[in-house]
């Protein structure tokens, strides 16, 4: 189980063993990382549906404007639940080994004269912003421009920081 093998890795990220060797500290501490993230929305979404029993026990046993503030306070957990177990899903899904590298980019504006020029400098800002959004470094390698401001070829790196 998943919980199981949070508690271990926290254990082993103590282990003097560990601590002396960076490359495995560095691999505990990705592990722990991901880890953290699946128990901590698990944990959450078991006290979600514990809460959500609780209201629904206490809708019976009400009246009135209470039983209005339990059926609204019912809802919101349930769109709670709803977000808990979709982040859950993105969280278990299988890590892309790639997902930690670096990327280059090259584009060319190719056939289509300046318009497709023009399009390839539209694009990179596009991917730059992006990355720029994301967190990311970005870093231009090579840039012909062309006579109307566009690229006829850019060469870029992004990578996650």
């Amino acid at each position: 189980m998943l919980e199981d093998e949070f508690r271990e890795v926290e254990t082993r990220l103590g282990d003097p063993a560990i601590l002396n060797d960076q490359r495995k500290l560095a691999t505990m501490a990705r592990r722990h990382k991901v880890l953290d993230a699946i128990v901590s929305r698990s944990t959450e979404l078991r006290a979600a549906y514990d809460d959500l029993q609780s209201f629904r026990e206490m809708l019976t046993d009400s009246g009135g404007d209470d039983r209005e503030m339990m059926r609204d306070e019912i809802r919101s957990i349930e769109a709670r639940i709803a977000v808990l177990e979709e982040e859950l899903k993105v969280l278990l899904l299988p890590h892309d080994p790639n997902d930690d590298k670096n990327v280059m980019i090259e584009i060319r504006g190719a056939e289509g004269g300046e318009e497709a020029n023009l399009f390839a400098r539209d694009l990179y800002e596009m991917y730059e912003a992006y990355a720029g959004r994301m967190g990311w470094v970005s870093e231009l390698i090579d840039a012909q421009r062309s006579d109307l401001g566009g690229f006829t070829t850019v060469t870029f790196m992004t990578a996650a920081t």
